[in-house]
């Protein structure tokens, strides 16, 4: 795309792969991946509210760009599917300083069988989702900076793993 998107849903339906990259693609509702394996490698503004990404069976769905909720922050990013994907950078508009610091409204919920990898931050706090992460099922990884590395996306108070569900 040759400059910013806004749409109200994203669906991938076709075996052939693609990858979406504008500055900023803005979602007003979900993005679903039924066929095929997809990147979306511009930054990605969802509105507030519950959104949802899913990867259906032998599908993945991957964000390159940092994922962010417009307006006041305030927000879940469900990660759902028996397929995969992965996120990198979370984090919401309404963040002013240290994601410990309980001002922070994006919380992170795993759905389905798949396996989703949230990908690494950096080293600014204000880079990390600081809402709560609920492992309902399946796997959520965490994907450090660099081999060995420390620095990881996720800075939640409470991180919740589910009988059945797996964090890595």
């Amino acid at each position: 795309l040759d400059t910013d998107r806004a749409v109200n849903e994203l669906v991938f339906n076709n075996s052939n792969s693609y990858t979406v990259s504008a500055n900023t693609l803005t979602v007003g509702a979900n993005v679903t991946t039924s066929q095929g394996s997809h990147t979306i490698s511009s930054a990605v503004d969802f509105a507030p509210g519950t959104r949802t990404l899913t990867s259906a069976s032998g599908t993945s769905l991957n964000i390159t760009g940092t994922t962010t909720f417009t307006a006041d922050g305030t927000g879940t990013l469900v990660l759902d599917g028996d397929g995969g994907g992965s996120v990198g950078v979370i984090l919401d508009n309404a963040d002013t300083g240290n994601p410990l610091n309980g001002t922070d409204n994006v919380s992170v919920v795993k759905r389905g069988v798949g396996t989703w990898t949230i990908g690494p931050g950096t080293s600014t706090l204000e880079d990390f989702h600081g809402g709560n992460t609920t492992i309902e099922a399946g796997t959520l990884a965490v994907k450090a900076d660099s081999p060995g590395g420390t620095v990881g996306e996720l800075r939640s108070p409470v991180i919740e793993v589910q009988t059945g569900a797996t964090f890595d």
